[in-house]
């Protein structure tokens, strides 16, 4: 009879099998209900599946059309459609002028938005930007990389250069993020660490200043990431657990409650995604972004894993972003923000006016 969807912008993709699955689910159910904290993560068409599984399938007092072409011609148009005719035409769907004040009209009919402030007496949460250079031989694998799409380094045991090489514009992003964090996969699949990284450097130095009187998460987006935060905890003489694609289910939830029980262990060292969801880390006051990546879900999920109910036993939160000026990771931040304020400009397109 009931159906109740959480974290539903998981389902945002009407070509998911996800999506499909929820709504066939959804089709049968004479009521439903959905929650999320972050409908739109990378652009307004993010609504149309979430709104057709709310709806069912039946199309009875629907909130948007329920052919998702019609939907996105409806509010949306292709900036590039000059070049339709053309080989290599790529489309570019941008919202209709004044497609915001419609859907949100649409919406606001069938939502309830209640922000963290209205409904929980959290801690203030205070997020800095700590700005850290890159190394010399990491700036100049970076620049390389950034002209070339392709860069050398030296092999340390035949100190014979190796080459890493991006064939496509989304691997030579990879890449230089990377880099940024300290290391590179080469052309035939071996990882080369850089000698120094002043990020781990800079970590280091938060992490032993910081887990005096704190406990704290160090978030990151590569396996290597992993391996570089645990030496460094070793090194520091810190204990830490870890919650990552590569620790398993049972792993994961026994080390998020060790996290929390015990007072010896400092540091948890986690990835944005496997972190993310169903996970409760309110133990911790600071949270450190080492590298970070393109999806914003990611990233609100995992700030929230210690911003949330329970926090109240911290005066204040800490969001720590490592980063280096005038690189990609200036990239990754402006395009998460610019994600984030689409999402807002729909959802208090009324409260702007």
């Amino acid at each position: 009879e009931i159906l109740v969807a959480d974290e539903v912008h998981n389902c945002k993709n009407y070509q998911s099998k996800r999506a499909k699955a929820v709504a066939e689910i959804a089709d049968l159910c004479s009521n439903r209900y959905l929650l999320t904290g972050t409908p739109i993560l990378n652009n307004a068409m993010d609504l149309f599946m979430q709104f057709r599984i709310l709806d069912g399938y039946s199309g009875k007092n629907a909130t948007f059309p329920t052919n998702f072409f019609v939907f996105r011609s409806q509010y949306f148009v292709d900036e590039n459609a000059s070049w339709s005719s053309k080989p290599g035409h790529f489309p570019k769907w941008v919202p209709r002028e004044s497609a915001y004040a419609e859907l949100l009209a649409k919406i606001e009919k069938k939502t309830l938005r209640i922000t963290k402030e209205q409904c929980l007496d959290l801690p203030e949460l205070v997020v800095q930007d700590v700005d850290v250079e890159m190394s010399n031989e990491q700036m100049r694998a970076y620049l390389e990389m950034k002209k070339e799409y392709i860069t050398w380094v030296n092999d340390e045991l035949t100190k014979s250069p190796r080459a890493v090489v991006a064939r496509l514009a989304i691997t030579k992003a990879l890449r230089m993020q990377q880099i940024v964090s300290g290391f590179v996969n080469t052309e035939n699949g071996e990882t080369h660490r850089f000698k120094d990284v002043p990020r781990l450097d800079a970590l280091k130095e938060l992490l032993e200043t910081i887990t005096i009187g704190h406990k704290v998460i160090v978030w990151c987006c590569f396996k290597e990431n992993y391996k570089m935060i645990a030496e460094a905890c070793k090194e520091l003489k810190i204990k830490y657990v870890e919650i990552h694609g590569d620790i398993s289910n049972s792993d994961k939830y026994k080390n998020m409650d060790d996290f929390n029980a015990d007072p010896s262990i400092r540091v948890l060292i986690g990835n944005q995604g496997a972190g993310g969801v169903g996970v409760n880390l309110t133990s911790a006051s600071y949270s450190i972004y080492y590298s970070r990546n393109f999806k914003l879900g990611d990233d609100l999920q995992s700030e929230s894993r210690n911003h949330r109910r329970g926090s109240e036993i911290h005066k204040k939160l800490t969001r720590l972003n490592l980063r280096c000026p005038g690189s990609i990771d200036e990239i990754v931040s402006e395009a998460l923000d610019m994600k984030l304020d689409i999402s807002e400009a729909i959802l208090n397109f009324n409260s702007s006016k």
